[in-house]
């Protein structure tokens, strides 16, 4: 008769904690996924420390002028499916491209205006990586390899 008494007053402090341990782990801003040394890796030297606004992580370097964001929010299926279809909002002059070694809704975005996006949904998210600086070879291959390191933390 103890035991069970002592398992109902015990379970549910148990279970509290666990949900709310689950719950913290969940609940990490963008600046976390994406680091300042993946952020001056973009940028192509040193950035300064990040603007966080929970979903979104600015980090900027005033003198070259260059920015690198990231942000992560919810996305349904039709949310993604919407987005392929329109390109991403590619312009005229603008090229867009899906990346193969990455989940299969993505898409790169290469402007004319030098502010160039990775935008990925994978598992009810939109992960949205967007540099601001010319593009070159080097710099969409870090592209894809940072959103990968970020993608393996979600």
């Amino acid at each position: 008769m103890r035991k069970l008494t002592v398992i109902k007053l015990v379970a549910p402090v148990v279970l509290f904690f666990t949900c709310s341990t689950i719950l913290n782990a969940a609940s990490r801003t963008a600046c976390d996924l994406l680091d300042i040394q993946m952020a001056a890796s973009l940028a192509g030297g040193k950035v300064d420390a990040p603007m966080n606004a929970g979903f979104l992580c600015v980090y900027a370097d005033e003198s070259a002028k260059t920015q690198v964001m990231f942000s992560l929010s919810d996305a349904s299926i039709q949310d993604a499916e919407s987005f392929i279809q329109a390109h991403g909002g590619a312009k005229q002059g603008d090229a867009y491209e899906s990346i193969p070694s990455l989940p299969s809704k993505n898409l790169l975005v290469v402007t004319s205006y030098q502010k160039h996006s990775l935008t990925v949904f994978v598992g009810g998210k939109e992960a949205n990586l967007i540099v601001h600086r010319p593009m070159t070879p080097e710099l969409k291959a870090n592209m894809v390899q940072v959103m990968k390191r970020i993608l393996a933390q979600l």
